[in-house]
């Protein structure tokens, strides 16, 4: 009899340190996890104080060249709050996508000054050199909707 209860008392012991264990290691899984998110809401704050010190609340760019080459460039806020930022650059044959993406994209969009009401030329102008593209383009369309609501669009076929 002793020894079946002493049997039964190792099972539920062994058990329960399993399981605590699975928590353990649950819980470590969790925190780790955690701290992505962590900086991912950073980087999301970040780029979002940023924006607004800028006065855009979203910006799209595409221009084609010649060849099928095209570079595209676009901040888009999710209704979730976070932004999804790409870069696609044929000219380069370069790709940047997140953070990356908006590190390259922040100081360009500093050399821009544009509002709503900019003209036309004078804004292709612009993004041309700040984006460093060449003039020879033969399509350009450009969309920024600014923190008030306001929206400037630019479609130029050649």
């Amino acid at each position: 009899m002793k020894k079946a209860i002493v049997s039964i008392l190792t099972v539920f012991l062994l058990v329960a340190c399993n399981v605590n264990n699975q928590d353990k290691i649950e819980e470590e899984e969790t925190v780790e996890a955690n701290k992505g998110y962590d900086t991912l809401a950073e980087n999301e704050v970040d780029i979002a104080k940023k924006l607004n010190e800028l006065n855009i609340a979203e910006f799209e760019l595409e221009v084609e060249y010649s060849g099928n080459k095209e570079y595209n460039a676009e901040i888009d806020k999710k209704d979730d709050g976070s932004y999804q930022v790409t870069i696609k650059n044929e000219l380069s044959n370069t790709s940047l996508t997140g953070q990356e993406a908006f590190d390259d994209l922040y100081p360009r969009l500093q050399d821009l000054h544009v509002h709503s009401d900019s003209n036309q030329d004078d804004l292709v102008q612009q993004v041309l050199q700040a984006f460093d593209l060449p003039s020879d383009y033969e399509e350009f369309e450009i969309e920024i909707e600014f923190s008030d609501g306001k929206k400037l669009e630019v479609n130029i076929d050649n």
